[in-house]
């Protein structure tokens, strides 16, 4: 009969191997963790922004609290059957935010923009696709009272493939990708 030898590891070598493991699963959980969900400022100036999902798609919406370099990113909890979602923001600074609709088979289609919103102010952001899913159209505007709305500046951003939500989402702004509106 064969002697079967037993390999024992040293104590050394199996701590560092559960060691090496903690911290593993540590850094994918918290790289493909879901964000955080967005929560309305409680105090200090704020504007309203609704988002209006015109398309038979499924929609999913991020804001970036740190709207300068898309950071703390922020998952708006969107009803697709109810197609449209109203949340107040701060008001200070820049925000950033990415809206994708989800075109099955032809990917999705995201668009990540920013903008500095004014007090008080009521802001609309639609997305619709073409009849053929093949294009995809967002539209940022300023509401007024009595139904008249304005263009509103913004940002086109670059989207950055980030693993954490601690790293920036988008590239800095970049003035040709600026989208500068006069109202007449």
């Amino acid at each position: 009969m064969e002697q079967i030898k037993e390999r024992v590891c040293s104590p050394f070598f199996t701590k560092r191997l559960i060691v090496l493991s903690i911290y593993c699963v540590s850094v994918f959980s918290s790289a493909f963790a879901k964000p955080a969900l967005y929560k309305e400022p409680s105090s200090g100036p704020t504007a309203t922004i609704t988002f209006q999902n015109e398309s038979d798609m499924h929609a999913n919406i991020y804001l970036f609290e740190q709207g300068l370099l898309c950071k703390q990113r922020r998952t708006i909890s969107f009803n697709s059957s109810a197609n449209l979602k109203k949340i107040k923001i701060n008001s200070r600074r820049k925000i950033a935010f990415r809206y994708g609709l989800n075109r099955g088979r032809l990917g999705t289609c995201e668009y990540t923009i920013s903008f500095t919103p004014k007090q008080n102010d009521n802001y609309l952001v639609s997305a619709r696709t073409s009849r053929n899913k093949r294009k995809c159209h967002l539209q940022l505007i300023r509401l007024h009272p009595q139904g008249i709305y304005s263009r509103v500046d913004f940002e086109i951003r670059r989207p950055k493939s980030a693993f954490r939500d601690k790293s920036a989402h988008c590239f800095p702004i970049e003035e040709k990708l600026k989208r500068v509106f006069t109202d007449e």
